[in-house]
């Protein structure tokens, strides 16, 4: 176990474990990417909430530069606590938001895991990414693609727009936010879709790539990761019937890869 997973079982800050599930998933998802860096390289985690990600990289390649932001808009002001516990233990990470925040450098490597569904204009932040990004610099983008009809932080199937689904599952989104502590997480969602970010390349200096095997790893971790397991359990069963008629195969072609149920794409600078 890693240092800074077991500082933090002596503490129980809200929300602990399901930062720490989330972190563990990204962490194995950024890895390949983080160990392809030379030393030296600087990264920067956006939307890094309380730091745990960050922090467990860090360990990883502790010559590495990180450095994190986060706003604590709504629906994630409960992690200010666990984010000034980090920061004692030496993490970077700044209270602000990417519109706000001004880079003293470009950088090597970008990512950002469960933010870009928040952003309130998702076009805006590929266009700063490209600005951000060193030449031969990459961004990954880990979030929820809402082509596939399903919303993972209510658990409700997604159909009729925003407004309707607010009436439709008003009293679920009323239990989730209170529950959770986290006033305010239906409004922050803007449901971007994976073929929406990638009808936008055209208008930025941007190439990107998708993982293909990113449904088949979600179904994985349900055997591994208890917390998501818990969390995930009608949907999760599903997902392991679907894996097991092949049927996530079908994800793999061009023409369906946009049904992804989760987003995993990595973005590069352009080469004129």
């Amino acid at each position: 176990m890693s240092e800074i997973l077991a500082a933090l079982e002596k503490h129980q800050f809200h929300m602990q474990d399901i930062w720490v599930s989330g972190a563990n998933f990204a962490y194995r998802s950024i890895e390949p990417t983080l160990d392809a860096l030379p030393n030296g390289a600087s990264v920067l985690e956006v939307g890094c909430g309380g730091g745990i990600l960050m922090a467990m990289l860090s360990e990883r390649r502790p010559d590495l530069h990180f450095t994190g932001i986060e706003p604590f808009g709504d629906g994630f002001t409960g992690l200010a606590e666990l984010t000034d516990f980090l920061r004692t233990r030496g993490m970077r990470i700044h209270k602000t938001g990417y519109e706000d925040f001004t880079p003293q450098t470009q950088y090597d490597f970008i990512y950002l895991v469960n933010v870009f569904e928040h952003l309130p204009d998702w076009r805006d932040f590929l266009q700063t990414v490209e600005r951000w990004l060193k030449p031969e610099g990459s961004c990954i983008i880990l979030c929820p693609n809402y082509d596939f009809p399903f919303e993972p932080h209510f658990n409700r199937p997604t159909y009729g727009g925003k407004s309707a689904m607010a009436k439709r599952y008003a009293q679920r989104i009323t239990f989730v936010e209170e529950k959770y502590k986290m006033p305010g997480l239906w409004d922050s969602l803007n449901f971007v879709k994976l073929s929406q970010v990638k009808a936008e390349m055209p208008n930025t200096g941007l190439t990107l790539t998708i993982d293909p095997d990113i449904t088949d790893r979600i179904v994985e971790r349900l055997n591994w990761d208890k917390t998501f397991a818990d969390n995930m359990a009608f949907v999760g069963g599903i997902g392991k019937v679907v894996k097991a008629l092949g049927i996530t195969r079908l994800l793999r072609t061009k023409r369906l890869e946009h049904m992804h149920p989760y987003m995993f794409i990595s973005l590069h600078r352009s080469i004129p």
